[in-house]
């Protein structure tokens, strides 16, 4: 998916300029250089998504529960390598995005990577563990992501 996002954005189609940064540095060029561009047209179905979430997320977030500033949480279910948590970053604003325990660890390691690249120190509550069982939300500062299903479960 975050293949995809980065390859509609880069074409224009998708406004999403967080997708192609979180790409490994060593194959951002293969979306750059336009190898898949030729694949845009079927991906639709990312792009009127990407409009669906975005339009309830934007509804959410201007309500009487979140709008201006107070503390609120989204939770996103089966997240994958959704960039919604970086695009709509605020004050008072956590998201809670859940995966299969090997996603959430490859979107740490990505997130970390993104981190380091713009000097934001990752945050950990629990001395630095990354185990994705533990209680506390252990993503990097400014993006909350990394909840496996157990570790809400446990908390």
């Amino acid at each position: 998916m975050l293949w995809s996002r980065a390859v509609l954005a880069k074409n224009g189609e998708l406004a999403d300029d967080i997708a192609l940064q979180l790409l490994p540095k060593s194959t951002r060029g293969v979306v750059t250089a336009g190898l898949f561009d030729g694949v845009s047209n079927f991906l639709e179905w990312v792009s009127a998504r990407t409009v669906f979430l975005n339009e309830g997320c934007d509804a959410f977030l201007s309500s009487p529960a979140c709008a201006g500033g107070k503390d609120c949480q989204v939770v996103i279910f089966g997240a994958g390598f959704d960039t919604r948590s970086i695009r709509y970053q605020r004050e008072g604003l956590r998201f809670f995005e859940v995966d299969l325990p090997n996603v959430v660890e490859a979107k740490r390691k990505m997130s970390a990577g993104y981190c380091a690249a713009r000097g934001v120190a990752p945050r950990s509550k629990s001395g630095g563990s990354n185990s994705t069982t533990a209680r506390e939300n252990l993503a990097p500062r400014n993006h909350p992501w990394g909840a496996s299903a157990a570790s809400l479960a446990s908390r």
